[in-house]
């Protein structure tokens, strides 16, 4: 004997009868798998977005620094070949892979192993573009350029971004593990 229901989500939700026991057969419809793919998407999509826009904007305003020529401009986009060819130290996108197998296990403890060890192994990761930010960038523009005049304003703005890499770490790792643990969802 079979039981069946429709869950919120469209998805048939049937019961099937077997020693005694109602074991679960769930059939799936596309279209709800497909949305919900969507919406674990869409966080990612709007982060790498916004991460792009808030570089393009910050790139058209060193544009207008000056009133003649390009100096901040030239400064910056030598420095940020530099800090984003190292800054793939940084880079780890795994975490929402473990938590959604831990969450999905039913062990929601570990999702939130998974996350401290994210972090014991990137905050001393971070140290290394953090320390080839603030002290090679002066040596490294030198190398890909000959104007000399680039180097100090390249050398402040990869100061900067040095500055806010702990911040850049801690808010990638936390957003992966929320987004995994299905806490935040964009509005």
């Amino acid at each position: 004997m079979a039981y069946g229901e429709t869950g919120e989500d469209g998805d048939v939700q049937t019961y099937t009868e077997e020693d005694g026991l109602l074991r679960p057969k769930t059939h799936v419809s596309i279209p709800s798998t497909t949305w919900q793919l969507v919406k674990l998407a869409v966080p990612l999509f709007l982060s790498s977005v916004s991460w792009v826009g808030m570089k393009a904007t910050d790139t058209s305003l060193l544009g207008h620094l000056e009133e003649e020529g390009t100096l901040y401009l030239s400064a910056v986009a030598v420095a940020d070949l530099w800090t984003s060819s190292t800054g793939v130290f940084i880079q780890g996108r795994v975490l929402g892979t473990f938590v959604g197998q831990a969450v999905g296990a039913g062990k929601p403890d570990m999702a939130g192993v998974w996350l401290q060890v994210s972090l014991a192994c990137l905050v001393p990761l971070t140290v290394i573009p953090l320390v080839l930010w603030s002290t090679l960038t002066s040596s490294v523009i030198s190398l890909m350029t000959t104007d000399t005049s680039l180097l100090a304003p390249g050398a402040l703005y990869a100061g900067v971004l040095a500055s806010a890499l702990p911040g850049r770490v801690l808010y990638s790792q936390l957003s992966q593990y929320l987004t995994a643990r299905h806490v935040m969802y964009p509005t």
